[in-house]
């Protein structure tokens, strides 16, 4: 968010640098190169959380990006300018509250593709280990007996689905609570 706000804000070499950057990881298969780097440095919680995170700010740094340009050169930020407000005052104070609403949703959404992302390398033995407890961990280690106890699979794949559905639900909500373009019903 950081980075999308520097980059949105300042525009030319610096936005051309740091959008590039986020081009290039945007390039690799986001499963892929986590699977990588946790087989690497090895499985764990840990290793799965810095692996996550690594693929995940770029989605982040662009809506911050886009709201910034958006608003920079508003009358809000050119008042503020004139006031003679230095640039993190201006960023931080008076661009940030007003592109918090986006972030939200975009947080909550990337949130349910989170736990989708380590439900995947847990099924597949890269994430959470025992005796931890992931939902993907349980859908693996109940595969094997998924004849004689089908319950141990589909329980957490529908606990997996609900949570996810849930997280669009409320990030829809945020969106439509706090945008105000679209009013109050």
């Amino acid at each position: 968010t950081v980075l999308g706000l520097i980059s949105g804000y300042f525009g030319g070499k610096v936005d051309l640098l740091l959008m590039r950057l986020v081009d290039t990881q945007s390039s690799f298969p986001g499963l892929l190169v986590a699977l990588t780097f946790v087989m690497v440095l090895g499985p764990g919680q840990r290793n799965l959380t810095i692996a996550l995170l690594i693929n995940g700010w770029m989605v982040h740094a662009r809506m911050a990006r886009s709201q910034v340009l958006a608003l920079r050169e508003s009358t809000m930020v050119e008042a503020a300018r004139a006031i003679g407000c230095s640039m993190p005052r201006i960023t931080f104070g008076h661009i940030l509250p007003n592109i918090i609403s986006p972030l939200i949703t975009t947080y909550v959404l990337e949130l349910a593709h989170m736990i989708g992302a380590e439900a995947n390398m847990s099924f597949l033995g890269y994430g959470i280990q025992p005796p931890l407890a992931s939902w993907g961990l349980m859908i693996g280690e109940g595969r094997e007996y998924i004849t004689s106890a089908w319950w141990l699979v589909v329980f957490p794949g529908l606990i997996i689905a609900l949570t996810i559905l849930c997280l669009n639900l409320v990030g829809n909500w945020v969106r439509e609570e706090f945008d105000p373009l679209l009013g109050r019903r």
